[in-house]
């Protein structure tokens, strides 16, 4: 039969609870990150582009 669990135990689940609800909030913010840095190279590849047509 299974012990309950004890203030300290429930405690403890409680903060790995938080902190894998931390984590993907974090990994969320990540893939906005990328998404956001893939966006900027497409940009600046068009920035080269038109700076080049412009120079030639």
């Amino acid at each position: 039969m299974l012990e309950p669990m004890t203030a300290y135990e429930a405690g403890l689940m409680n903060e790995i609870r938080l902190l894998r609800e931390e984590n993907l909030d974090l990994k969320i913010k990540a893939l906005e990150l990328a998404k956001e840095i893939n966006s900027l190279r497409s940009l600046a590849a068009q920035v080269q582009n038109l700076t080049a047509r412009i120079a030639a």
